[in-house]
């Protein structure tokens, strides 16, 4: 009978972590994200476009800021690389990172990425996580004055 009950605490807990997870990817799809388009900078990025193939994974140059994201509306920008290169076109939403074209390694990448368009520390804790996602979601307005890209690598 113990072994029974241990199993079954196994994945009632295996079962509560999923469903934190979606907890907290669901409240990251809503959030505004401050960070503009490289192409028009006027709306919000939206759009990311990676070199590779699920099997062989992705380049590491695919997770540049600048250089391939866009807006929804600049998305014919994303056409990048060289030709016969293979490309994949996602959506930047908290929920792509549970996307299975991911290896480890590519998605490690794109929670950096997402860290980088949200602008939060790259030494995330437990503390500011909670805070990004319980915060409530505020509209960002983008003015002339105010539109920056963020350095590379800060």
């Amino acid at each position: 009978m113990n072994k029974i009950e241990k199993e079954d605490r196994g994945k009632n807990r295996e079962n509560r972590l999923h469903q934190h997870l979606r907890w907290l990817i669901a409240h990251g799809e809503d959030r505004p994200v401050p960070t503009v388009c490289p192409h028009c900078c006027q709306n919000p990025v939206a759009k990311i476009a990676l070199s590779g193939s699920r099997k062989d994974g992705y380049s590491r140059d695919s997770f540049r800021l600048r250089v391939h994201t866009s807006c929804a509306d600049c998305r014919r920008e994303l056409h990048v690389f060289p030709a016969g290169n293979r490309q994949t076109i996602l959506d930047l939403k908290f929920s792509t990172i549970v996307w299975r074209g991911f290896r480890q390694h590519d998605r490690e990448q794109f929670v950096q990425l997402l860290k980088e368009i949200f602008q939060l520390p790259l030494d995330l804790n437990r503390q500011r996580a909670f805070e990004f996602f319980v915060a409530k979601p505020t509209p960002i307005q983008f003015a002339p004055h105010q539109l920056q890209l963020p350095m590379a690598g800060a």
